[in-house]
């Protein structure tokens, strides 16, 4: 039994993968996503002896798996039991464990919001077992250390990055032992070679030289690394632009799964993605991220829209996706009254970022994205020879997100032609609510879960008002007045519509919570709204002539739908300034009968003809959008940092075959045949030894090319006398050595090739 169970890797090797394992455990275990985390080292531990014995096994791998997976889901099971109160007995443990993941299971599969925290730390316990599992299968089954190495060290990158307390420290020992573990694993390989070939060494003696030597090595490579600018970050390096979208998806979808959880505050402007969700405070630093030179009545920087509520997020339901922006068509827009054209330039000040703010509607921008949107059936008036006939034309009523294609990072720039309302409060009050369908019946949507009260407050603040205007600016002014700004609150509870805690218990909140609040008692009256998410204007420097827009300027409005005007601007958070609307021309009718000649635009009948050509005047030149692979190779991107990295790889490789070339050639020529016959013949499959005298390298080499060995002996022979005989082979003997090698030399290829492609020949 214990040599069954003896370590042949040494204990070193085992102390030291116990130590990854635990110190994944306890990083996470502090990371400070909720409570409960604690009990992630005892999973780890019980993974790894349950890990070592699964592979010390003679189980095959499926079954030795399976069984890791179903022992992993019971243990961490019982450990998530132990987080209830003592004086629980275990059937009620069980049963409301056994309740908590199955309603998880049900939001998952409908779409819905979970504030179960529970159910987290029950899964970050099967992670942690899996880790410290792959961890142990690695190292003591697949005598692979890099493998093992990688689960974890990924699962402690992932927490560093995201979670709300600091983990740096973990990540540094876990490479110190990992670094460690390399140099012990492979002392482990060779001592096997040694053994197996009868070499005599001091295990002790070595291993000791080999740990202490390894661990200055890895405190050297560790400050090299803390030293080094972190230009190869993966959220700014450019080789990772294909997955920034997938990936901020699944940050959405993983916020969406557990929403109550301690989430880092952002540090940057990236993100926005296509769900948002009703949580608890918001930390924003005071930092610039955008420097904007636009117009004044341009309000706010929109990031993304969103249509749709749950009772607890709000989502950007446009799935059709189009290339947006540089090179492309512009798409064809709704052409609403009362709008006209600005331009404005957008640089980026803080971190890089992929997400285009804009002003607006966004007609076109310089730089090439791809845009979330959706189309709509409009009708398009004609007057024919014969008699008025009405079609119907496929328009974009809304560019409601845009991630760029190629990353923008600080100092970078872009321009946006948006088209931007000008339509007075005079003109909105007559607008009346005669809504196209596609706008009822995607606008209107609430919730079950929103109480009847809320309606019922919504009908009491409008009940003096007749227009969806006047109703729209009542609730707007009810919110200012009486919901208190606090970005402090915590999240409403579990069991509580958010819109309704916030109306009438909490009566605090922030633009969020304003927008959301507006937007569901609009929409219980029957008014069309939605709410958008993005930044606020940013204040104005007169010395940039621009507007300098925080992280803290982060900010979600509401915005309601009129008929021939479309989607207009509201401003119901108390924190920012009144939304102050243009004042009607004095030659204009109270009707707004031709308005928009007067805007600058072009009389309703012959709209959709000059939209295009608005468009073309309003758009600015090429600005170098279509970027060149030298272009994007500037020294300040990151990708530059990934080229020349890869250059100076290149040139390392260059160097060391320079080196051994060199080295080679200050050899005779029946050296340089001599070497080359015995590198070819180790790749071939020959166990050659620097021990071993040139007939015993001839006597292995033939053990592989049975054919090869009397050439080899040849070379052999004549390479013993030139380098033990301290003569230089004559010209007959040079000319045996290369007719030999030219016979020689095919034999060992196709031995190589027989061996590493078709997996032939001598292991």
């Amino acid at each position: 039994m214990a040599k069954w169970w003896r370590i042949r890797e040494g204990w070193g090797v085992l102390l030291l993968s116990l130590g990854l394992a635990l110190i994944v455990s306890a990083g996470i275990a502090s990371a400070g996503w909720t409570e409960g985390l604690k009990i992630l080292p005892i999973a780890s531990l019980g993974a790894f002896i349950i890990g070592l014995m699964i592979a010390k096994s003679i189980l095959p791998a499926w079954m030795a798996h399976l069984f890791s997976l179903i022992i992993g889901f019971a243990w961490s099971f019982w450990l998530t039991t132990r987080l209830f109160p003592e004086f629980w007995q275990y059937e009620f443990r069980w049963a409301w464990v056994w309740w908590y993941l199955y309603q998880w299971i049900l939001t998952l599969v409908r779409g819905g919001v979970s504030h179960n925290n529970l159910v987290f730390v029950l899964q970050m316990a099967l992670i942690v077992w899996l880790v410290t599992y792959l961890t142990v299968w690695f190292i003591f089954r697949n005598r692979n250390v890099w493998l093992a190495i990688v689960p974890g060290g990924a699962l402690l990158l992932v927490n560093m990055l995201y979670a709300p307390n600091d983990i740096t420290i973990y990540l540094l020992i876990y490479l110190a032992l990992a670094f460690l573990l390399v140099i012990r694993f492979n002392l482990f390989a060779q001592e096997q070679v040694w053994r197996r070939e009868r070499v005599h060494f001091n295990a002790d003696e070595i291993s000791f030289d080999f740990l202490r030597a390894g661990a200055l090595f890895t405190v050297m490579i560790l400050a090299l690394a803390w030293i080094t600018p972190g230009a190869l970050a993966a959220q700014e390096a450019e080789i990772f632009d294909a997955f920034r979208g997938p990936w901020h998806d699944m940050q959405a979808e993983w916020s969406r799964l557990f929403a109550s959880l301690n989430y880092r505050s952002s540090a940057g402007v990236d993100f926005y993605g296509k769900e948002l969700n009703l949580g608890g405070p918001r930390e924003l630093a005071e930092v610039p991220v955008l420097e904007v030179l636009a117009p004044p009545n341009a309000r706010y920087w929109r990031a993304v829209v969103f249509d749709q509520f749950n009772g607890w997020s709000w989502q950007n339901t446009d799935d059709t996706l189009v290339p947006f922006g540089a090179d492309h068509e512009a798409v064809p827009m709704v052409p609403y009254q009362a709008r006209h054209v600005i331009t404005s330039t957008v640089t980026v000040v803080g971190p890089s970022m992929s997400m285009l703010p804009m002003a607006a509607q966004p007609l076109w921008v310089t730089h090439p994205t791809r845009a979330s949107l959706s189309y709509v059936s409009t009708p398009v008036d004609r007057v024919s020879s014969r008699a008025d006939e009405t079609r119907t034309s496929q328009r974009v009523d809304t560019v409601s997100f845009a991630r760029s294609r190629v990353p923008l990072d600080a100092g970078d720039s872009y321009v946006v032609t948006s088209l931007l309302t000008q339509a007075p409060e005079s003109w909105l009050q007559k607008a009346g609510a005669s809504y196209p369908t596609w706008v009822t019946d995607r606008y209107l949507q609430v919730p079950n879960s929103v109480p009847d009260r809320v309606k019922q407050l919504a009908e009491e603040i409008t009940a003096s008002y007749d227009t969806p205007y006047d109703k729209a600016s009542a609730i707007e002014s009810f919110l200012r007045s009486e919901i208190e700004y606090n970005e402090k609150i915590e999240a409403p509870p579990p069991d509580r519509d958010p819109v309704d805690y916030i109306l009438f218990d909490l009566k605090q909140g922030y633009c969020d919570y304003y927008a959301s609040s507006m937007a569901v008692m609009l929409r219980s009256l029957g008014i069309p709204s939605r709410i958008v998410s993005g930044y606020a204007q940013g204040h104005y420097e007169p010395d940039r002539q621009a507007y300098v827009v925080l992280l803290q300027d982060a900010h979600t409005w509401v915005e309601v739908f009129f008929p021939n005007y479309g989607w207009i601007e509201f401003e119901p958070t108390a924190a920012q300034p009144v939304i102050v609307r243009p004042v009607e021309p004095e030659n204009i009718g109270s009707s707004g009968e031709d308005s928009d000649e007067n805007l600058g635009l072009p009389p309703d009948n012959d709209r959709m003809d000059r939209m295009e050509e608005l468009l073309d005047e309003g758009v600015p030149p090429d600005t170098g959008s279509s970027l060149s692979f030298w272009t994007r190779l500037t020294p300040t991107k990151p990708g530059s940092w990934v080229f020349g990295g890869l250059l100076l790889i290149v040139l390392a490789g260059i160097t060391v075959w320079t080196m051994r070339h060199r080295q080679t050639m200050r050899l005779s020529n029946v050296g340089s045949i001599y070497h080359n016959m015995v590198r070819l013949a180790g790749w071939a499959g020959a166990r050659t030894h620097v021990s071993q005298t040139p007939y015993e390298h001839a006597e292995v080499l033939g053990q592989v090319v049975p054919e090869g060995e009397r050439p080899a002996q040849r070379i052999a022979g004549i390479y013993a006398r030139e380098r033990y005989g301290h003569g230089p082979p004559d010209d007959r003997e040079q000319a045996i050595a290369s007719q030999n090698w030219q016979e020689l030399r095919p034999r060992l290829v196709r031995q190589t090739i027989l061996r590493h492609v078709f997996r032939r020949g001598n292991k």
